[in-house]
């Protein structure tokens, strides 16, 4: 009986972006066997299991034990050891000019396993197998402080690349003539984080319905926006005819989108009746931006992207006031988190405020900016969330611009 074929995927390559797990279509005739993540073409093969995940390589989450084995197709004679081994590496490179200037690489840690030792060489039978499992460290070690495992990942920045990479390595060792063998991939670790817990929300409401309605509203923040004059009118800037108010509930600050928001506006009664303005005239706009900073050789390299838009559900108004209700989703759900490796890389998250008058009121009413700090995360708060919840496949992102 003929084997039905078996589709060879591509291998990992982190400069390209390869469609994100789209289901393949069903095929007629006899279902094809699963590939497996099988490594090696010499005496020894490294098996990591079945292709569960679309992806050029295995993926485990948090608390995912790294299993497989290695194993022996044919008779191998001379086999004196067999070690298994999984390392975690920060890799920061300098470029000038499109070409490799320098680099710092950072062992975030190893483990490693012996699986067969013997004081004299030995004979292994066909099919010999030695399994293994292994478990990655919740936090690593960087100069004296603790931080959790960051997802792998690779950001290139003008002049500067930096690469999360993990890596498997089987070693086979032979006496004598026999040809030792190392047999070496690339895992993936993609962790899912979650939201912090908090009540429902119930737009518009104001304090009276939230007591009515017994809706704790007391975790919500207020944050006054500062007024920004144009540099023309440094020195002489006049009172500002209005105030600005962002509000967030304590999710926003560690979320998952799509996260919540308030604007309050308002014309104070002390506000000059020839500074008064109409509040719909104002342009608002609140966007979610990603920061990714890389530090190499004592600089800092920072870029930012747009990764969320605003989408407004309430409004309400009144001739002095006006306020606004909504929410920033991102484009793809699961793909975005944060993280800090000791500020040798670092992916952040904010939410950035733009309130902005017409160009012929710049001189009378101010723009309000703000950024505020926001710590993304891959799901949404569970109580019942399993221990090991496998990898957040969003996450595999290689190469952010």
């Amino acid at each position: 009986m003929t084997t039905p074929e078996v589709e060879v995927l591509p291998r990992y390559s982190p400069e390209s972006l390869p469609p994100l797990y789209t289901p393949r279509s069903a095929e007629p005739g006899p279902s094809k066997p699963r590939q497996r993540y099988l490594f090696g073409s010499g005496k020894a093969r490294l098996d990591l299991g079945e292709r569960v995940h679309n992806t050029p390589a295995p993926a485990y989450g948090k608390n995912d034990p790294v299993t497989g084995r290695v194993f022996f197709p044919s008779h191998t004679s001379k086999v004196t050891r067999v070690t298994i081994k999984i390392e975690g590496t920060l890799l920061n490179l300098v470029t000038e000019r499109g070409l490799p200037a320098g680099h710092e690489e950072r062992a975030l840690f190893t483990v490693q396993r012996e699986l067969f030792s013997a004081a004299q060489p030995a004979e292994l039978a066909a099919s010999t197998s030695f399994p293994f499992s292994l478990d990655l460290p919740e936090l690593v070690d960087i100069d004296g402080e603790h931080f959790p495992l960051p997802p792998s990942g690779k950001w290139f920045h003008p002049g500067v690349v930096a690469e999360v990479f993990y890596r498997i390595t089987a070693e086979i060792s032979r006496k004598g003539f026999g040809r030792s063998e190392h047999l070496e991939h690339e895992v993936l670790y993609l962790p899912k984080t979650r939201a912090v817990k908090v009540l429902p929300l119930s737009w518009g409401l104001t304090p009276n319905d939230a007591k009515r309605e017994f809706i704790d509203m007391t975790n919500w923040a207020t944050i006054p926006l500062k007024p920004h004059w144009p540099k023309t009118l440094a020195g002489r800037e006049p009172a500002p005819p209005l105030t600005a108010e962002l509000r967030l509930p304590s999710c926003f600050f560690s979320g998952l989108p799509p996260l919540s928001f308030h604007i309050h506006l308002e014309i104070p009664a002390t506000a000059p009746r020839q500074a008064q303005v109409d509040l719909h005239a104002l342009d608002i706009n609140i966007q979610l931006v990603r920061q990714v900073s890389i530090a190499v050789h004592g600089r800092t390299s920072t870029t930012e992207s747009i990764v969320g838009e605003m989408c407004v559900y309430t409004e309400r108004s009144t001739p002095t006031s006006r306020d606004i209700w909504g929410k920033i989703g991102c484009a793809v759900d699961g793909q975005e988190a944060s993280w800090n490796l000791a500020k040798l890389v670092q992916v952040m998250h904010a939410a950035r405020v733009d309130i902005r008058p017409p160009k012929h009121l710049e001189n009378v009413v101010p723009s309000f900016m703000h950024r505020q700090r926001v710590w993304m995360n891959t799901e949404d708060w569970a109580d019942d969330a399993p221990e090991r919840e496998g990898p957040a496949l969003g996450l595999y992102r290689r190469s952010v611009m």
